[in-house]
């Protein structure tokens, strides 16, 4: 294509995103990074205007009615006119119809569009607002289109520009656009923490195979629904494991007077066979903290068949989880395994690899399934076994034990990375609740009236709001999970290693933590 250069390309979510130069008077290739929301765009270009235009562009093609969402953080250029924003495009020709709401060089910003191909472009309210960093957002209903933004303390989008309509035919582009209205090789460069797109496309897509046809659209291995690429639920986000046990996990007998140390056999993902000798101090079991030490999901449960004594088979269970090392556990589930009633009982012979998946078992082995109702996320687990298939068997066999569940995402937040110095803050702050006001670092309040519906204001613990960003979380879960750092504070604000009793880093030791959000998805309001 004339005037159309496509210098790079990368991906989100398993969505592609690509980039291009659009026009002439490129002086300098442009060039883009995009990752779980996080952006840099950066371009040279004459500018967005006129009958043809001259920018980098950030796009994918799509179809339907679509919601553009970003986050611009900052926008450094030299040019007062230089600009950057979500455009909605008719295709990549210079001289396209697009809808567009940009920041400019100047700090203001403003919604430029050009209803047809080759028409003059319109500029419909520059923005009297200067924000270093603002939400901008296009909405595209039909033919209609509109603008909008919103300041990092407002609740609700402001409607701004103008409501122009434009025939886009059956499929377009979106993405974000960077000019540095210059001929020159100096970059300009945008930058941001989220950019959300929300399509028609993918609330009515009814099949995976519809579902992933789609640019903008993740089906949900889990729920098994389609999503926007970029809301996602966080268990479809997770990382998926045929078993939490990962390999160089622990675990540890009770109420065993022998197990001949086969311990690391129920969990080495063989059919070698686990044996426990029952003592008389009560049901035996097992206790086993996963190597990866993350916290994770689980909804069931698989137990394999040992190599011999059908009679000694567990048919009846409960599980636990806690969410520390030094936590206590709670009950996930307890009743009697499928195979309890089950009068011909087949063996795993020999010792052999077990290959078995999130959603399935090795059917060429024989074992036992449960299902559960779990929300729950969990670091270890504890296993109770109280029956075997027959009541008098003086040992519990079984060849592995397998818990399939999600690991919970690691925090898309910094690390201790910052710049400048960290005060202490005792100050009450709003919040849903006391975790949620020291987490976010809600405002600063008084009473409950200094706090928006829905907000309270409460008295919190030591924190280090006030020298770190606010943070806005997508769907927190409140963690108890012991962490490396300097100190208590230090260790739940910067999310530090998960721990047991040591830490990798010098200087860190293992801490108790108060609740938080860590393992939680952020963004940082600057």
């Amino acid at each position: 294509l004339d005037g159309i250069r496509v210098v790079s390309s990368t991906s989100s979510s398993s969505k592609n995103f690509y980039g291009i130069d659009i026009g002439s008077g490129i002086a300098s290739a442009g060039n883009f990074f995009f990752d779980s929301g996080s952006w840099v765009v950066l371009g040279t270009g004459v500018d967005i205007w006129g009958n043809s235009d001259s920018f980098h562009y950030m796009y994918m093609p799509t179809t339907g009615d679509i919601t553009i969402s970003m986050f611009v953080s900052s926008f450094t250029a030299n040019h007062p006119w230089a600009k950057s924003g979500p455009m909605i495009r008719a295709s990549l020709s210079p001289s396209s119809a697009h809808y567009s709401a940009f920041v400019l060089g100047n700090g203001s910003f403003t919604n430029q569009y050009r209803q047809c191909d080759g028409c003059t472009s319109v500029n419909d309210q520059t923005g009297v607002i200067s924000l270093s960093s603002v939400w901008l957002r296009t909405k595209k209903t039909g033919n209609v289109l509109e603008s909008f933004y919103k300041g990092i303390s407002d609740a609700e989008w402001i409607p701004f520009g103008g409501t122009a309509t434009i025939d886009y035919g059956e499929s377009f582009y979106i993405g974000i656009a960077v000019t540095s209205h210059s001929s020159t090789t100096e970059l300009a460069s945008a930058c941001g923490t989220s950019f959300e797109t929300t399509s028609s496309v993918c609330s009515n897509a009814i099949t995976e195979s519809d579902c992933i046809s789609s640019s903008l659209c993740q089906w949900g291995t889990i729920t098994e629904k389609c999503y926007d690429s970029s809301k996602l639920p966080q268990e479809d986000a997770s990382e998926i494991m045929p078993s939490i046990f990962s390999a160089g996990s622990t675990v540890e007998t009770f109420n065993c007077a022998d197990t001949d140390e086969t311990e690391i056999y129920a969990i080495d993902g063989m059919t070698d066979s686990f044996t426990c000798i029952k003592s008389k101090n009560g049901d035996p079991g097992l206790i086993i903290s996963p190597s990866h030490q993350t916290m994770s999901l689980v909804t069931k449960m698989r137990i394999y068949a040992g190599r011999l004594c059908p009679l000694c088979d567990p048919v009846r269970y409960k599980l636990y989880g806690r969410k520390s090392t030094f936590g206590n556990f709670v009950e996930i589930s307890g009743n009697d395994l499928p195979w309890k009633s089950d009068k011909d009982v087949a063996r795993n012979f020999f010792p052999v690899p077990i290959h078995s998946t999130f959603s399935s078992g090795d059917n060429a082995l024989f074992f036992t399934e449960v299902s559960f109702e779990n929300v729950e996320y969990y670091l270890d687990y504890k296993v109770e076994f109280s029956k075997t298939r027959a009541p008098q068997s003086s040992t519990i066999t079984f060849a592995e034990i397998e818990l399939p569940g999600l690991l919970m995402p690691a925090s898309t937040g910094s690390s201790s990375n910052y710049s400048g110095e960290l005060v202490l803050s005792t100050a009450p702050r709003c919040g849903a609740t006391e975790v949620d006001a020291r987490e976010t670092c809600g405002n600063v309040c008084a009473t409950n009236d200094d706090c928006v519906s829905g907000k309270f204001c409460y008295g919190v613990a030591t924190n280090y709001c006030g020298s770190i960003p606010p943070r806005v979380y997508s769907n927190p879960i409140v963690s108890f999970v012991p962490r490396c750092g300097t100190d208590e504070i230090s260790a739940r604000t910067f999310c530090g290693e998960v721990c047991t009793f040591f830490c990798s880093t010098p200087g860190e030791i293992c801490h108790g933590v108060l609740q938080n959000y860590c393992g939680s998805e952020y963004t940082e309001v600057s």
